[in-house]
C-alpha cells in the first residue's frame, strides 16, 4: 500500500483542490488505484514507467493492465537474477487514469 500526490509544484492551486492525491494496493497478485481526494483533479502528463514488486509470487509470466483509458493490456515482466523482486516494465498508464494490474502465471 502507498500513496502519491502531484500537483504543480509552483502555486497555491492546491487550495483549489488541483491536486491528485492517489492511493495504490497490492493485494493478492493485483496493483489497483484509487483517488483518495474524489473532489480533486490535476491534469498531468505524468504516468507509469516501471512497477517493481518486492518478494513476487513465482513462475509470473506476464501482467494484464485494465485502465479506462488504454482498455486491457498484456504486459512484459522479468524477475532479478535471483527472483528477489519482478519488474513491469512500461505499463505506460497516466497517473490520472484508475487501473488494476494483475500478475497471471
Amino acid at each position: 500500500q502507498g500513496t502519491l500526490y502531484i500537483d504543480d509544484n509552483e502555486s497555491f492551486e492546491y487550495r483549489k483542490k488541483k491536486y491528485l492525491y492517489i492511493r495504490f494496493d497490492y493485494k493478492d497478485g493485483v496493483l489497483s488505484n484509487s483517488n483518495i481526494d474524489e473532489d480533486a483533479s490535476f491534469t498531468t502528463n505524468a504516468w507509469i514507467e516501471r512497477i517493481v514488486i518486492l518478494g513476487p509470487p513465482l513462475n509470473i509470466n506476464h501482467a494484464k493492465l485494465e485502465s479506462k483509458k488504454l482498455g486491457i493490456k498484456k504486459l512484459q515482466v522479468s524477475y532479478d537474477g535471483e527472483g528477489r523482486s519482478l519488474t513491469i516494465r512500461k505499463p505506460a498508464v497516466s497517473v490520472e487514469d484508475s487501473f488494476t494490474i494483475t500478475l497471471e502465471q
